[in-house]
């Protein structure tokens, strides 16, 4: 059967005629229900619960972190496609969705977080993304050393001779690294120089003295 021949129809279902399954694998943390819960509370269901018959009532196939929260939240109906499928085919269409979501590409992610924090502060994409700000500022940070080797690269492919430079990466929260740049730009000024390196270092000396 083909999808022509199998139009997906959504259904809004009373939550109280929708049962879990007994083999779902899928585990999510407290922190990513939380976000997922206040994403839910936002914006309401954007997706679908996946279910199938199942005796009198509706097993989900997928979706189930979504059906308890509506149910936790008191939601009356949610958003059902229903799907024939045997106890094979169930239990394979819950791998199926759990698994084919792929994954990140690192640099791809890193880059669209990095322009994402242009407009917006760490602590609400952490609200919004299923991660901390500790791990936003880590994947940002990626980006931040492969724009620095970039220009590294850069200079080489050009015949320029840089001084010798080391890429040097520390990881810190959003409010240290606020701190560290403000202080960066402070000594860039009192020592009328325009390199972040040569600001740092002096603030590293300044303080060995005292």
């Amino acid at each position: 059967m083909d999808f022509a021949s199998n139009p997906i129809e959504i259904k809004w279902i009373p939550v109280s005629c929708l049962v879990p399954n007994p083999w779902n694998p899928n585990r999510m943390s407290k922190d990513k229900l939380t976000k997922l819960r206040s994403e839910i509370n936002a914006r309401g269901f954007m997706v679908p619960v996946l279910v199938r018959p199942f005796g009198e009532s509706l097993q989900i196939v997928d979706g189930e972190h979504r059906w308890r929260i509506a149910k936790e939240q008191g939601l009356e109906k949610i958003p059902c496609v229903v799907s024939q499928l045997d106890d094979s085919a169930a239990m394979i269409k819950t791998l199926q969705m759990n698994g084919f979501r792929g994954e990140n590409d690192p640099e791809k992610l890193a880059s669209l977080l990095a322009d994402l924090a242009r407009d917006t502060d760490r602590e609400t994409l952490s609200r919004l993304l299923p991660w901390s700000e500790f791990e936003i500022e880590q994947l940002i940070s990626m980006e931040e050393m492969e724009k620095a080797q970039s220009s590294l690269r850069d200079m080489t492919t050009v015949k320029l001779k840089p001084p010798e430079l080391e890429l040097y990466v520390v990881v810190v929260t959003s409010e240290q690294r606020l701190e560290i740049e403000q202080a960066v730009e402070e000594a860039k000024k009192r020592l009328a120089v325009e390199d972040d390196g040569e600001a740092l270092s002096s603030i590293c000396r300044d303080y060995r003295i005292k």
